[in-house]
């Protein structure tokens, strides 16, 4: 399967979906992201999105599936 990357008319849409506070970019941001407890490994996402709800999560899969976009869950 070919996935695509994020562009900014993507991050747009995700920013209208959960607010620009809630839209992380930034290579620091990323970075905390980008790892677990487990290992050393990083391996960090191109955006992170904090939703609030199922709503946003249902819109954000929406959007992401929609542009091929993989998303990975964390809790």
């Amino acid at each position: 399967m070919h996935f695509n990357k994020v562009t900014n008319s993507i991050l747009d849409e995700l920013i209208s979906v959960v607010g620009k506070q809630f839209v992380f970019s930034s290579k620091e941001d990323r970075k905390r992201y980008g790892s677990d407890e487990t290992e050393d490994f990083n391996f960090p996402p191109e955006v992170v999105i904090i939703p609030k709800d199922a709503k946003e999560v249902s819109e954000i899969m929406k959007i992401a599936f929609s542009n091929s976009i993989p998303v990975t869950p964390i809790g």
